[in-house]
C-alpha cells in the first residue's frame, strides 16, 4: 500500500477504494488492522470517507467469489 493511512490528516476528504474494505472483511494479516483504524476514523468524523456504487459492487462481488472458493475449493 503506497499510502500510510495513519498519516491522512484530520479533516481530509478521501476516496475509499475497495481494497481497504476487503482487507478488513478478509482479515488481511498485514493491512487489515490499519484499514480498520482508518475506517474507524471516518466513523468518528475525523476524516470524511467517500465510497461510490462501483466500490460497493466490487466488494460484494469479491466477497461472494471468496465465499464460493472457500466453500467449494
Amino acid at each position: 500500500m503506497g499510502l500510510n493511512l495513519n498519516l491522512v490528516p484530520s479533516g481530509t476528504r478521501i476516496f475509499i477504494d475497495s481494497n481497504i474494505i476487503l482487507y478488513i472483511f478478509l482479515k488481511h494479516p498485514k493491512w487489515g488492522k490499519s484499514c480498520q483504524k482508518f475506517i474507524q476514523r471516518t466513523e468518528e468524523m475525523d476524516i470524511q470517507g467517500i465510497v461510490d456504487e462501483f466500490v460497493y459492487s466490487e466488494v460484494m462481488h469479491k466477497l461472494m467469489v471468496t465465499a464460493m472458493v472457500n466453500r467449494f475449493q
